[in-house]
């Protein structure tokens, strides 16, 4: 190999092409954020081979890379700026902002190594030379008060180029990262097109993440930062990145589903499952001690209401996977379990959400996002700059292109309500702003086919004043409508008023076909023209004629819904539906548990859903079963009601009564329910009395109908009445319960849950009744005496973790992602906004632990910079440690994955050579 010595060629710092107001504020950063502050800045960079044209230069390169990089800055501003602290005597604390007056810009590094590519990607481990193609080697995020926040060091090599981008912790996660060198790269292939909008597909959402009732500026318990900053001294580690195929990925996948009897347990999944196992072997753990495994998990799509994926700053948390162990949970020592009815993939989103803080970047008060922050609308310096960066941004998060619109150019330079968009869908001009009118008369009507919303109702029609291309254009027709979030021109329309339209990307342009001067001539007195004066009293006209519009919407909707005979004020058709739903007989519980299926929908239609989940478990245990002993809506202890639809959301979430019940995890559901640990044998009698059945004899009944009824009824007569009519104990009905949920969901077809079915007693329903109105009596004597329950859990052994198969391990991570749910995030940041802390290196990661970071969901290799698809993605020196692992996407890409796995020496030749992991892995 030659000489590794990197050499720097220039140096110099990269400002944003505009600076926006939002730019010149203080940036002030969520929990999340701050709690990487001593943690290493993320370094990941592309290898790409050198263009074999010979028209290609270096310079004219990295000139590219500098204008586009500038102009990418523009939307991601805080990556320009440096970190600041203000130090506050009583109590003592720190605040860590970011400072607007400190903004030198990002850091751009030339350099060059005299190495080709074969010296980097032929040898078996990562060369340590690698970590000297990024900036910032060893620094921690708070060095960011001195450092750059973003550094860019572009190696030429012999033959190929490395681009390689170290960035601030406490400004990105993985997701972040990624987002900013995807539009990094877009803006670098659009080579100056559309630079008056510096446009990028999917702009980033800079507020930050606050827990509800928190201050949006988070004080951290400090005098000086020598008391949280701390940098260990690191062993030498090998480094090695593994290939898998799709194939093997494939194959590993089908063993881990069927070791566990499932069809859930995703590719990653099984993959760490894998790396944890034989990790842990390689490492010669006794056999008495613990060890875990730790996953990054994006919390965007957990919270509610869900962030944008478009988020940009820290909203990942650490996953500890601790199965219980085997005495403490009787999980059978065999390579299989019962499936798990609830196990979905790691990305599933879950039903369990929070609320969260909106703070507006611009002025930094919470309560609003930006794009509705009056602060930004009135100040008349953001004009053209602020709504160039941010065209596109809008509440409902599409794009223009999927809406079929384009920008009208020069409306962009106004407030949100000012902006004008041409659609080649929409048959009427519309617009939702009444501000834009400078006439406009009174109007009632609905519009039902305008391909947006169910229902446009109109409040008036008149004349608006759009500027394009610095003339100012009168466009007549046009239909006020509160309903639209934005103002609409109709192509067709405007055609037909003799307008042109000339299209230019995403925006456009419109011209008259005659032209028509405006009386522009002002009142002295009022400081108005007299048009703007008969503007501003119609204006006032329509709102103070709101109520007629609010009775015409009323009775549209009635008459609407009048199918329904639903009788409401709700303007909400599936509000409408679930009002109508009666209970007469079991299909109608049917319809409802099925709309049970859409998180989604639960979460939107929550209050309704709820009364009327209880008034289908009342009419089911007192007309359908003829219980009348137990009371609806439940009360528990000091006039706590009990919610029997989040009860039955979050154990369906957690695999159902028999999974809760095998893991221990009544306690904990009792604490997402609201109540205590203590309070989890409560929780697990109301499911037994209120929901089990129900929820038996849905999913009974849902296999039940696909079976032929000639079949059912001849394997009826060939099978004896259930023995429950000699013993009805709670017991023996929980045994036949827990056979049947087996039979029913241990096979794919019909005719497998119904051979399985046979083997067992057949179920009598009556006598179930009995045996539950005597278990009762037993159960309820019990709970009076309010037993202490608590959740007993442990990190596994080493021992048990290579006594099961990798799908016993692959479960276990499933089921830990699962339970990752909104209420456990709110519980974690309400406890660290209680006594903020950062993550201590030292202790966060145990010498017997595995962590999983990155995600092979990253779009790496659509990076291209001009250079074509790169050939490795690699990374530096930050945030590497004894048993870490990064996923990258494979570069063939079709579900592939790379691994980069770093271990003590001595312990990756024993990983390297293990025999489980030869078996999967391809050289």
């Amino acid at each position: 190999m030659n000489s590794p010595n990197v050499e720097i060629i220039s140096d110099c710092f990269i400002n944003p092409k505009f600076v926006s107001e939002a730019a010149k504020k203080p940036f002030y950063f969520s929990p999340w954020d701050l709690l990487m502050l001593t943690t290493n800045y993320i370094q990941t960079g592309l290898l790409f081979r050198l263009p074999e044209n010979q028209d290609f230069s270096i310079t004219t390169f990295l000139d590219d890379l500098k204008e586009s990089l500038s102009t990418t800055l523009t939307h991601f501003h805080p990556l320009s700026a440096r970190l600041a602290t203000v130090k506050h005597e009583n109590p003592p604390s720190l605040t860590v902002f970011l400072n607007p007056e400190n903004s030198p810009g990002a850091r751009f590094i030339h350099s060059a190594v005299n190495l080709t590519v074969d010296d980097i990607l032929m040898p078996t481990d990562v060369p340590l030379v690698v970590q000297s193609f990024f900036d910032h080697h060893q620094a921690v995020n708070n060095d960011g008060h001195e450092l750059s926040l973003l550094s860019v060091k572009v190696t030429k090599l012999v033959d190929a180029i490395f681009i390689g981008c170290s960035i601030n912790h406490m400004l990105v996660d993985g997701t972040s990262y990624w987002h900013f060198i995807n539009s990094w790269s877009e803006m670098f292939k659009s080579k100056g097109q559309n630079s008056h909008l510096t446009h990028i597909s999917r702009l980033p959402i800079l507020d930050r993440w606050i827990p509800t009732g928190s201050d949006p500026i988070v004080n951290l318990p400090f005098s000086h930062e020598d008391e949280y900053i701390n940098r260990p001294n690191r062993p030498m580690l090998r480094e090695r990145i593994f290939h898998f195929s799709s194939g093997s990925l494939a194959k590993l996948k089908a063993k881990a589903n069927s070791e566990c009897n499932t069809t859930k347990i995703s590719s990653l999944q099984s993959l760490s499952a894998l790396v944890w196992r034989c990790v842990t072997r390689a490492r010669r753990v006794p056999a008495d001690q613990e060890t875990d495994c730790m996953m990054a998990i994006n919390n965007r799509s957990r919270i509610s209401p869900p962030l944008p994926e478009n988020y940009f700053g820290n909203n990942d948390d650490d996953v500890l996977i601790k199965p219980c162990s085997t005495p403490t949970c009787g999980i059978r020592a065999t390579g299989t379990t019962l499936p798990c009815q609830h196990c979905q993939d790691e990305e599933t989103r879950l039903q369990k959400k929070i609320h969260r803080t909106k703070l507006c970047y611009y002025c930094h008060r919470p309560g609003h996002f930006i794009y509705d922050c009056k602060s930004k609308e009135n100040d008349e310096n953001t004009q053209l700059v602020s709504q160039a960066v941010n065209a596109g941004i809008r509440k409902q998060r599409e794009s223009v292109e999927e809406r079929n619109e384009m920008i009208v150019t020069g409306s962009e330079g106004g407030t949100w309500g000012d902006i004008w968009y041409v659609s080649l869908s929409f048959t009427q001009h519309y617009a939702g702003n009444l501000n834009v009118f400078k006439r406009i008369k009174h109007l009632v009507g609905v519009e039902t086919n305008s391909g947006e919303n169910d229902f446009l109702f109109m409040r008036g029609i008149g004349v608006v004043e759009v500027k394009s291309n610095n003339e100012k254009l009168l466009i007549q027709g046009v239909l006020y409508t509160p309903e639209l979030d934005r103002n609409v021109l109709s192509l067709n329309q405007l055609t037909m008023q003799g307008f042109t339209v000339k299209k230019d990307g995403d925006t456009c342009k419109i011209f008259p076909m005659f032209s028509s001067p405006i009386n522009n001539t002002v009142n002295e007195i009022t400081g108005l023209s007299k048009e703007d004066e008969l503007g501003l009293k119609e204006k006032q006209k329509v709102i103070r004629l709101n109520d007629v519009n609010e009775k015409y919407k009323e009775e549209y909707l009635n008459s609407y819904f009048e199918d329904l005979h639903v009788s409401s004020d709700e303007t909400d058709w599936s509000v409408m539906i679930i009002r109508a739903l009666e209970f007469n007989d079991f299909k109608d519980c049917v319809n409802l548990l099925n709309m049970l299926e859409d998180g989604k929908f639960v979460f939107h239609y929550k209050y309704e859903l709820e009364k009327k989940f209880d008034e289908m478990v009342s009419w089911f245990v007192i007309t359908f079963l003829g219980i009348t002993t137990r009371p609806i809506p439940l009360v528990m202890t000091e006039n706590r009601k009990v919610d029997l639809l989040s009860l039955y959301m979050i154990v369906e979430r957690d695999g159902g009564y028999n999974s809760v019940t095998e893991d221990n995890l009544w306690p904990i559901i009792a604490k997402d329910m609201g109540f205590e640990y203590k309070d989890g044998e409560y929780m697990r009698t109301v499911y037994a009395m209120y929901l089990d059945i129900l929820v038996y004899y849905y999913k009974f009944k849902d296999v039940q109908t696909r079976a032929n009824e000639s079949e059912r009824m001849k394997e009826r007569e060939d099978v004896p009445e259930c023995s429950l009519g000699r013993s009805t104990s709670a017991e023996e009905i929980k045994k036949v319960t827990e056979v049947e949920s087996y039979a029913l969901y241990a096979e794919n077809s019909w005719e497998g849950a119904w051979n399985a079915h046979k083997k067992r007693r057949k179920f009598n329903f009556d006598y179930a009744r009995k045996a539950v109105e005597e278990a009762n009596a037993s159960v309820l004597k019990g709970v009076s005496k309010r037993n202490m329950v608590q959740t007993v859990r442990a990190l596994t052994t080493a021992r048990e973790l290579g006594d099961h198969g990798v799908g016993w391990a692959a479960l276990r991570l499933h089921r830990a992602v699962a339970r990752h749910n909104g209420e456990r995030i709110k519980e974690g940041m309400e406890a660290w906004v209680k006594s903020p802390y950062v993550v201590n290196a030292r202790v966060h990661f145990d010498k017997n632990s595995v962590y999983m970071g990155s995600s092979p969901r990253f779009d790496m290799y659509g990076n291209e910079f001009g250079m074509g698809k790169a050939l490795a993605v690699l990374s530096g020196y930050g945030n590497k440690f004894d048993g870490k692992v990064t996923t990258y996407p494979g570069r063939e890409g079709g579900g592939s994955i790379d691994l980069e796995v770093c271990l003590l020496p001595e312990h990756m030749a024993a990983f390297e050579s293990d025999e489980e992991f030869l078996t999967i892995f391809n050289e």
